[in-house]
């Protein structure tokens, strides 16, 4: 598969690094796969959390932009 180069860099010692990545979304350090161990998993209660946040930073546009239009009071 062709591996395409996002970075390349000489380093102070001479050595050149470069950092690639293919199609099927996987990083390559000079020409060798960068493996994971394991997969970032987030709890239930965090997602609840990031949904909530969400929904709150919706919510005060919606408040400042109709403070803006001047539909409601401040």
């Amino acid at each position: 598969m062709k591996r395409y180069t996002l970075f390349t860099h000489n380093g102070d010692n001479g050595e050149e690094i470069v950092l690639g990545y293919d199609l099927n979304g996987n990083l390559y350090v000079n020409d060798k796969r960068v493996v994971m161990e394991s997969k970032l998993k987030l709890g239930w209660l965090v997602n609840i959390a990031a949904v909530l946040a969400g929904i709150g930073a919706i919510g005060s546009f919606l408040l400042e932009l109709l403070k803006t239009l001047k539909w409601i009071g401040s």
